[in-house]
């Protein structure tokens, strides 16, 4: 071991990756979780071995990367993870000494990277789970605790794999033996056989069946496996067929009978019934010989316990079940910000891999009245479609009618589990005052009943509830095992969520005080919306607005500040306010109100740097009888403005030449164009997140704008602004979108009822 020049212990690095370099469906999945719970724009599952990195996950890389998935290490900031066996955190990669000379940075856009390190099931860092942005980011404790969470659950299935692995490899070298055994057979005589096979295979049991007289010879190895006893064995088949399971014998008897049929190989695996009520596995292989010279066949063979082995394979398949269970719970669950929603999903999941019935009780956030020691119920699911309604009226009625010593009330006292073995029903009842519950618990009948709280961060956020009927019985410890590790991923995703709820209602309300309604001119209507990014991390920087100038012209602005979080927000009030205070006056056009934009942030020195789209609406006399409407507009790195016609065609506004966003250069020109528009023209300004997407490229968002916009030409501008948003946008938008539309209504009849009131400030003049 040594130190490198960055102060990193260094070690060797594995002799070869843990996992071909090609994509796999599982570590797919942490790469995706990585990516939607950091908001990162690449993530990946990367393994490190002396000559390069591979990916089994990865998402966002860029090409051809994404499709070979390996790089040498010249390219690789993992290797430090493994050398190192800690996590690597840096903020900005281009002044980092440890890696600033890594070709990651130019090739793969690898500016601000965060790893853990992945174990193999000996312990050993073999890999890491990184989240990578294309910018500088510093790192929350929050990121690093769930990269740190699900780098855990990515070596999980690591060691699965080669837990699986190294059984395989057993079973194959079992068969290998086995056919050599055979082989062996074939060439000997049929006692020296039996013997030669029983010593080269040592603690195996042997058999001779003859195929003429149907008499079975086994040794005292074979009788103690199948758990007979040479007192009470006759010599027939019959005798071991009594021990086998009852579910196996059928196609013991088959196989048996397949051999003898094509005086083939004999190979099963069955289990053996003990005394006392338990099982054994055991495997047996054998080989149907000729005798010499015409004398009688036999199938002659070997029987060896495999209880251990599929001990070993049932509990690495019980593991892999699941983590298969928490991983989708962790997907499904981080998929909404509802915790309604996200109760249903996990009751859901949870049958009947763990259970008969759930039910999900939240912490009130609100503490509404009615609730019971800030509890609610929230989900309620019943493997029997028949017995749900009974179970969502329990649920309903439970909490109002609990003692203060049942097993949910000292669930959430304690915040440890809590188990009824056996005899819930009499339990509960015993625990809930008289009434409509009775009935209800009587009717559910359960037999065993598990309460288990959902840790939150300061406290449990609620309760899962597990209860079996007496066909399925008793919790077992597996059963057990699984809930809590369900709960307490249940607990972190519906925590996390609550979080992001109370931050984006925070952020949001912040930015929506911060967004005016528009005036209503006579001649015009203006609508507004603004949807907020589903992670409370994304809210802040679009904005809108639209007011008078005294002359009577309509001003509308659309912007987005450069940043995503409540700072954001802030900048975002400070330049909305600039612009509208000099946009509300008279001015040659809106190139001169950025003009004087920038001369202000300048000498404010304020440090923002956003895009912005200034337009003026405005009409002289010949324009007005001609019915037409002038567009003047100045476009500062925004995406372009949209007109659709009355015939349904759409335009995008664009410019010949494309000016500086604000903030960067105050010397910048500031150029403007101008269109003339027709009665019943809508236009839309709207911010990037309607039309770009991480998985696509910009010009196809735009595209997919201009088609839509086709057909809902025509529609109420409430109605079109509301469907747009609808069909525009992922259920969870990784961004906040704000939009301003504006409708020119004909100016030789009255203004419709659909664009509601005129309102416009007293010191404008009227239409």
């Amino acid at each position: 071991m040594s130190l490198s020049p960055g102060g990193r212990v260094t070690g060797s690095l594995p002799s070869g990756a843990a996992l071909p370099p090609r994509s796999d469906p599982a570590f797919e999945r942490f790469a995706r979780l990585v990516r939607r719970q950091l908001d990162v724009p690449v993530a990946l599952v990367t393994l490190v071995s002396v000559d390069e990195q591979v990916f089994p996950g990865a998402v966002g890389l860029p090409e051809p990367w994404q499709s070979t998935r390996r790089t040498p290490l010249s390219h690789s900031f993992c290797q430090h993870v493994v050398r190192s066996a800690a996590p690597l955190v840096v903020t900005d990669a281009r002044t980092d000494p440890l890696v600033a000379d890594n070709l990651a940075i130019a090739d793969l856009r690898v500016i601000a990277y965060a790893g853990v390190p992945l174990t193999d099931g000996d312990g050993v860092v073999v890999g890491s789970l990184c989240a990578i942005d294309s910018r500088p980011r510093t790192w929350s404790d929050d990121d690093l605790a769930v990269l740190t969470d699900l780098a855990g659950a990515c070596s999980s299935e690591l060691w699965l794999r080669a837990a699986q692995q190294r059984a395989d490899d057993a079973v194959a070298e079992a068969q290998k033996s086995a056919k050599r055994a055979q082989r062996l057979l074939v060439q000997q005589a049929i006692d020296r056989s039996r013997w030669a096979l029983a010593l080269d295979a040592g603690k195996v049991g042997t058999f001779d069946l003859n195929l003429a007289t149907g008499a079975l010879t086994v040794d005292d190895r074979l009788l103690e496996l199948s758990g007979m006893d040479r007192d009470t064995f006759t010599g027939r088949p019959e005798d071991v067929y009594a021990h086998v399971h009852p579910d196996d014998v059928a196609d013991v008897r088959a196989r048996v009978q397949h051999a003898v049929d094509t005086g083939g190989i004999y190979d099963a695996e069955y289990r053996i019934v003990l005394a006392d009520g338990s099982h054994r596995w055991v495997a047996a292989r054998g080989q149907v010989v000729d005798g010499a010279e015409g004398a009688t066949g036999h199938l002659v063979g070997v029987v060896h316990d495999t209880t251990d082995r599929a001990l070993t394979q049932q509990q690495t398949q019980q593991a892999a079940a699941r983590e298969r269970l928490l991983s989708r719970i962790t997907e499904e669950l981080s998929g909404t910000l509802d915790a309604d929603e996200a109760a249903h999903r996990l009751a859901r999941l949870v049958l009947p891999a763990v259970a008969d019935w759930c039910i999900v009780t939240l912490v009130d956030d609100d503490q509404a009245a009615g609730s019971r020691r800030g509890l609610r119920p929230a989900a309620a699911e019943h493997v029997d479609p028949a017995m749900r309604p009974v179970l969502d009226g329990y649920a309903q009625a439970r909490l109002g009618a609990l003692g203060d010593e049942a097993i949910v009330v000292r669930a959430m006292r304690t915040g440890r589990l809590q188990l009824v073995g056996t005899g819930a029903t009499a339990h509960a009842l015993t625990m809930l005052t008289p009434g409509p519950t009775h009935e209800a618990i009587r009717a559910l009948a359960p037999e065993a009943m598990t309460v288990l709280p959902l840790p939150g961060r300061t406290g449990p956020v609620g309760l899962m509830t597990l209860a079996n009927g007496a066909g399925r019985g008793p919790f077992t410890p597996e059963d057990l095992n699984t809930a809590r590790h369900v709960a307490g991923r249940a607990g972190l995703v519906l925590d996390n969520a609550r979080l992001f709820r109370q931050q984006r209602d925070l952020a949001e309300g912040f930015q929506r005080s911060l967004l005016t309604p528009p005036p209503e001119p006579d001649h015009l209507q203006i609508v507004v919306r603004y949807v907020p990014a589903a992670q409370a991390a994304q809210v802040g920087g679009d904005w809108y607005d639209a007011f008078m100038q005294p002359s009577g012209a309509t001003l509308l602005v659309i912007g987005d500040v450069v940043g995503h979080d409540v700072q954001a927000a802030a900048a975002m009030g400070q330049i909305r306010s600039i612009v509208r205070t000099l946009g509300a006056l008279d001015h040659d056009g809106p190139a001169a109100v950025l003009r004087q934009v920038e001369q202000v942030m300048e000498t404010l020195q304020t440090p923002i740097l956003a895009t912005t789209v200034v337009a003026r609406l405005e009409q002289t006399d010949e324009e007005r009888a001609d019915g037409l409407t002038r567009l003047c507009w100045s476009n500062a790195g925004h995406p372009p403005p949209m007109a659709v016609g009355s015939d349904g065609s759409v335009t995008a506004l664009t410019t010949a030449h494309t000016d500086l966003l604000l903030g960067v250069d105050a010397t910048a020109p500031r150029r403007e164009s101008q269109v003339h528009l027709g009665r019943d023209t809508v236009v839309l300004f709207y911010t990037d997140g309607l039309v770009e997407r991480r998985d696509s490229h910009l010009d196809a968002g735009t595209a997919r704008l201009q088609d839509t916009l086709a057909q809902l030409a025509g529609r109420n501008l409430d109605e079109l602004c509301d469907e747009l948003l609808a069909r525009m946008l992922p259920d969870a938008p990784d961004d906040d979108v704000a939009l301003v539309a504006v409708r020119l209504h004909p100016q030789d009849r009255p203004r419709p009822a659909e664009a509601g009131p005129e309102r416009v400030p007293p010191n404008v003049p009227a239409d």
